[in-house]
This record gives C-alpha cells, sequence and structure tokens, in this order.
C-alpha cells in the first residue's frame, strides 16, 4: 500500500516492518515520519482516534442478510417451476 493508495487516505495508518522501513502516514496519504531501511529506530507520535464508523459498523450484516433471502428466493422460484413443468397441462 503505497501513501498514494485509497485506503491510505481514509485512515491515518501506522506501518511498521520488521527490518524494514516504519512510519505514520496520516489521513491524506502524506508519510509524516519514517525510518531508514535497515535502521533501527523508535518513532513516537500521535495517532487520532478514528471517530466516524465503517459501513460494517453502521450497517451490520445486511448485504449478507438480503443475500440469503435473495438467494432463498430464487431457489423457491427454481423449485416452483421445476415442478410446474413436471405436472402434466390441463386444456
Amino acid at each position: 500500500m503505497g501513501p498514494g493508495s485509497t485506503s491510505a487516505r481514509q485512515h491515518p495508518r501506522v506501518r511498521d516492518r520488521d527490518r524494514r522501513i516504519s512510519a505514520f502516514v496520516d489521513a491524506r496519504g502524506v508519510i509524516t515520519q519514517r525510518t531508514g531501511l535497515f535502521v533501527p529506530a523508535v518513532l513516537v507520535a500521535d495517532v487520532p482516534r478514528l471517530v466516524e464508523r465503517g459501513l460494517y459498523a453502521r450497517w451490520g450484516d445486511w448485504f449478507a442478510q438480503i443475500c440469503v433471502v435473495l438467494s432463498v428466493g430464487l431457489l423457491a422460484l427454481a423449485a416452483w417451476r421445476r415442478q410446474r413443468d413436471r405436472e402434466p397441462r390441463r386444456r
């Protein structure tokens, strides 16, 4: 995830990599502090707490529940059509 990626611009990030570059990335995707490559260092920064709730926290399992309802409905429709096609037609 580079500093220009969408997810980096949404929320502040604390990047920690074992024996690589560690960095603090703000909500705009700007690296505010970083270490050098393979340089032992300690970074200290204030990281703002995320105030807004994400989509899943606000709406919960609505997407999964809608998918289940639609799947059950489509299966019921397919079973009904199959049963209807098996019955002899009356004239």
